[in-house]
């Protein structure tokens, strides 16, 4: 009975699963933030989900907080901080086709949960050689849509911020879709050298 037992006994200590870290996927970017203000920093990584989407994994928080947020094929880091304090994460793609696209969400701890309070979309036009980008606060509506050196326009959007678990069912704000519709080629034809 004992010879029993000890076998039992060691046969499931060494059933334990083991973990292989190395299969882990490997972060692009890593960085340091306290993202809720209580003093110590929160680590933040984001890594590859698939050719279309990345994960932002935060942790030094409990519970831990992950979100899907579109790939970010563009010439700047995936992750900043802003000036404040608040978390950037870009998204967007450097070449392709006739626009370089770039859209940086404003993200800030409120009322216990990450929210997004802020969204900045810049286009370059390469046909016209022209930038245009919309910055919209979610927390009051102010929004300004801007051809650079050309046109600048001041609008009101309807959205608020949103918890970051919403980013893949937000669109642009209204305001910048508004604002981008004046910016059609007729426009960039009429306001721009040959």
């Amino acid at each position: 009975m004992i010879l029993v037992v000890a076998s039992f006994a060691a046969t499931n200590a060494l059933a334990q699963p083991v973990i292989d870290e190395t299969l882990f996927p490997i972060p692009r970017q890593t960085m340091t933030l306290d993202l809720n203000g209580d003093g110590s920093a929160e680590e933040i990584s984001v890594t590859p989900l698939n050719l279309d989407f990345d994960v932002v994994a935060i942790s030094g928080i409990y519970p831990p907080i992950a979100f899907v947020a579109p790939i970010n094929l563009s010439d700047t880091p995936s992750l900043q901080r802003a000036p404040n304090g608040n978390l950037l994460v870009a998204s967007g793609c450097f070449a392709c086709g006739r626009y370089h696209t770039q859209t940086t969400l404003t993200i800030d701890w409120r009322d216990e949960e990450l929210r997004v309070i802020g969204v900045d979309h810049t286009y370059a036009d390469r046909l016209y050689a022209i930038v245009v980008d919309c910055s919209v606060n979610l927390l009051t509506g102010d929004a300004i849509i801007r051809a650079i050196g050309i046109d600048e326009q001041r609008l009101t959007s309807p959205e608020r911020s949103y918890a970051v678990s919403d980013i893949l069912e937000r669109p642009l704000p209204e305001a910048c879709l508004r604002g981008f519709a004046r910016y059609d080629d007729d426009f960039m034809a009429d306001n721009t050298a040959d």
